[in-house]
């Protein structure tokens, strides 16, 4: 991995902690899984078969957790907040917007500094 990448690395798993703890403490962490019919979804957000926090439970925190911890390629662009905004009303998600803001920003951040150090390096 490279420095952008363990940094960036440790940046999300702090901010996947954030996550976590503010499902918890709002009530919308669930300790009952989804079944694997929610979870075949082909929709955004499998919004058809699971709630919102739902998915960002069992389907976001996993998959940036995986990346996270890998040296796999980050997704060009992460964009939840605006999911966040139509889920819940003005000012009852402030610190889940929050954390979902500052992961987006990351992620994003995380992919153009990759694709600069790899145009530098095949100039």
């Amino acid at each position: 991995m490279t420095p952008i990448a363990d940094s960036a690395g440790l940046g999300l798993r702090e901010l996947l902690i954030d996550l976590e703890y503010v499902l918890r403490d709002t009530g919308l962490w669930s300790d009952e899984r989804p079944s694997d019919w929610a979870f075949a979804s082909e929709l955004p957000f499998a919004h058809d078969r699971m709630s919102f926090p739902l998915w960002l439970q069992y389907v976001f925190l996993p998959t940036l957790s995986d990346l996270a911890e890998s040296d796999r390629l980050w997704p060009e662009d992460c964009a939840v907040a605006p999911m966040v905004e139509l889920q819940f009303g003005p000012g009852e998600a402030t610190r889940l917007l929050q954390v979902i803001r500052q992961i987006d920003q990351l992620v994003s951040r995380h992919q153009n500094a990759a694709e600069s150090i790899r145009t530098d390096r095949t100039e």
